[in-house]
């Protein structure tokens, strides 16, 4: 489930579009995730949502929780 266009574009802005985790300027190659997923109690918020490289993304999706 994506955040709303909102929180997006706040953390879009506050980040500058640069990935959280490895500090490279992403642009429009940017996805928001979730810190702690909706299902295990996690909200649609700024604070629980993390910008991530599409190369660090991948790694994200792929890893078991």
């Amino acid at each position: 489930m994506g955040f709303p266009q909102k929180i997006a574009d706040e953390v879009l802005v506050r980040c500058s579009r640069h990935c959280c985790l490895c500090g490279v300027y992403a642009g429009s190659k940017i996805e928001l995730h979730h810190i702690k997923q909706v299902a295990d109690g996690g909200d649609d918020s700024a604070e629980n949502c993390i910008p991530l490289c599409l190369n660090l993304s991948l790694i994200h999706i792929s890893e078991p929780t």
